[in-house]
This record gives C-alpha cells, sequence and structure tokens, in this order.
C-alpha cells in the first residue's frame, strides 16, 4: 500500500479548479509507504501555501 500528496488549487488559473500531483525533484510522484508519512508532508505544505492551495491524502492501490 502506497500515499501520495495531491494538491488542488481553488480557483487557478482561469478560475478553474486544479488538482496535481505532487513530485519529487527528478519529477516522479512522491510515495509513502505510511498515511503518517504523507500526511507530515501535506501537512507542511498546507502550512506553507500562499495561494490558497489545499493538500490531500490519497491511497494508490494495486489492479489485478
Amino acid at each position: 500500500m502506497a500515499f501520495v500528496v495531491l494538491k488542488t488549487n481553488n480557483g487557478g488559473i482561469n478560475g478553474v479548479k486544479r488538482t496535481i500531483l505532487i513530485n519529487d525533484p527528478e519529477g516522479l510522484p512522491y510515495e509513502f509507504d505510511t498515511y503518517e508519512e504523507a500526511k507530515k508532508i501535506a501537512d507542511l505544505f498546507q502550512k506553507n501555501t500562499t495561494h490558497n492551495s489545499v493538500y490531500t491524502i490519497k491511497e494508490i492501490k494495486e489492479i489485478g
């Protein structure tokens, strides 16, 4: 089981709400082994946002 952090811009470009996956410096999605690890990063990003973005955590489930 893995978790990712999503960033939602409230009314960003042209007033359109957009959700994006948070990536590492190499452009790959940050994946966390536990919800708690992902929550720490989401909380850190949330505290430092200047554009009213909202950070949420989603579980990645394997298909098959």
